[in-house]
């Protein structure tokens, strides 16, 4: 069962590389799978990978959902 966070991007230049990296080394002290979504562009992609955050372009304002699955 997945548990989905939604919230909104207050950041003024959307998410670049220090806060994509912040959220890189948050989310890789867990186990579980963590994504992170734009609803906007439909992207996203793995939340352990700074990378893949920044490929999403996310923008101040947007809506974002991050859904993790627990692994067994």
């Amino acid at each position: 069962m997945a548990l989905v966070i939604e919230f909104t991007c207050d950041l003024p230049n959307g998410v670049h590389a220090r806060p994509a990296s912040l959220v890189e080394t948050l989310c890789n002290r867990f186990s579980s799978a963590i994504e992170w979504r734009n609803l906007r562009r439909g992207t996203g992609g793995n939340a352990k990978s700074a990378l893949a955050i920044i490929g999403s372009n996310t923008l101040k304002g947007r809506r974002l959902p991050a859904a993790y699955q627990r692994r067994r």
